[in-house]
């Protein structure tokens, strides 16, 4: 196809405003509306599960007493926290506005209820904190024992 073709079909694909979501045409059906990516809060949620740091979580799956010591570390540092639900869902919890809201560090590794607005952007679910308490550990639940002491023997010259 020579160049002033290709200018020509351009003009006319402009024009008629075929592939640029113009009228639909009669064999095409009107595209819905998309979704507000902001969805609308709800207000008040209540939300449990364990408070994870979400780097540690992310990158190796980091969570339970084990990693507390890590967790409260890494939180204190200013790490982003979620909220790893029962069914394997993760909520980022976030402050009403910076600066303000619990420190999150105190919950590390524990299981906590949170209520607080839902929110949603782009798919990513957060929850807006406005209190967050711990639960109760249930009687009879397994406790994880401390790491057992090396039994390397120091060598001796």
């Amino acid at each position: 196809m020579r160049p002033s073709s290709w200018a020509a079909l351009l003009v006319l694909t402009l024009l008629t405003g075929a592939g640029c979501g113009g009228d639909p045409g009669p064999d095409r059906p009107e595209r819905p509306p998309l979704p507000s990516p902001v969805a609308d809060p709800v207000d008040p949620g209540v939300f449990q599960g364990e408070v994870v740091a979400l780097g540690c979580y992310l990158r190796q799956g980091a969570k339970g007493e084990a990693h507390r010591p890590c967790a409260e570390a890494c939180l204190k540092q200013g790490m982003p926290a979620g909220l790893l639900e029962s069914g394997g869902k993760v909520l980022l919890l976030v402050p009403a506005a910076p600066g303000s809201g619990p420190d999150l560090s105190a919950y590390a590794a524990r299981n906590c209820e949170v209520r607080g607005k839902l929110l949603n952007r782009a798919g990513m679910w957060a929850v807006e904190v406005a209190t967050i308490s711990r639960l109760p550990v249930p009687s009879g639940a397994p406790t994880i024992p401390s790491p057992p002491k090396s039994r390397l023997k120091e060598k001796t010259k």
